[in-house]
């Protein structure tokens, strides 16, 4: 039952203009959600979900919750269509704060995988908007100061680019000055990790690896 354990960091390559970035409703917000891609390792086929007929990218959110096969309790419940093994994700502690260091990874979930599955490395797309303050020299960029933009959603790539107004004072007879805000490169990255490694930051408990019966719940310690 144990499976493998899994760390989801998010990093960010540039923030040219912008001070800090968090996702909208914060990292406690449970309904995030993340585009992954998960492959069975028997018979080496990738997996779906099937939504009208048509096969859509499977999603991990902590806000998701549902018994397998197997009777036991999952974010994500996972069956492959060929040799029907079966078994799931399950996300046991969150975390994260706002972002303010280009690349620097921050650990902002632990996910158990249980069963013959792969999930594979790179998320790859955010189902989220996110928030972000303008870059302000006159104050500390730790205590939230500066314009806040948003929500926006990034592209595949991680980018996303925005004009912001500066009013310039009237006496001046000077136009308004436009600015380019740029979000570059931002990213999530699934690592697998040891159980014995210690991950800090992640305070939000959802469940124990050892609870296979009981609901999800978050609670903030």
């Amino acid at each position: 039952m144990m499976g493998k354990r899994m760390i989801l960091n998010i990093s960010v390559e540039s923030l040219d203009g912008v001070s800090r970035i968090e996702p909208e409703g914060g990292w406690k917000n449970k309904s995030l959600k993340y585009h992954i891609r998960v492959s069975c390792t028997v018979c080496k086929i990738e997996l779906f979900d099937l939504y009208n007929g048509n096969m859509v990218p499977l999603y991990l959110s902590a806000a998701s919750w549902s018994r397998g096969l197997d009777g036991i309790g999952y974010h994500r419940p996972l069956t492959c269509p060929v040799c029907k093994g079966h078994g799931g994700l399950r996300i046991l502690r969150r975390g994260g704060k706002p972002m303010v260091d280009e690349g620097e990874a921050m650990p902002v979930m632990e996910v158990q995988v249980v069963g013959n599955f792969r999930v594979h490395k790179d998320i790859k797309l955010f189902y989220f908007g996110w928030m972000c303050r303008k870059d302000d020299d006159d104050y500390d960029d730790d205590d939230g100061s500066g314009a806040l933009f948003g929500p926006f959603h990034v592209d595949r790539k991680g980018n996303y680019a925005f004009k912001y107004i500066v009013n310039v004072d009237d006496d001046d007879d000077e136009e308004d000055e436009e600015v380019i805000l740029q979000i570059k490169g931002l990213k999530g990255s699934l690592e697998l990790t040891e159980w014995e490694e210690e991950v800090e930051g992640l305070k939000i408990k959802c469940m124990s690896r050892l609870d296979s019966d009981t609901d999800s719940t978050d609670s903030d310690e």
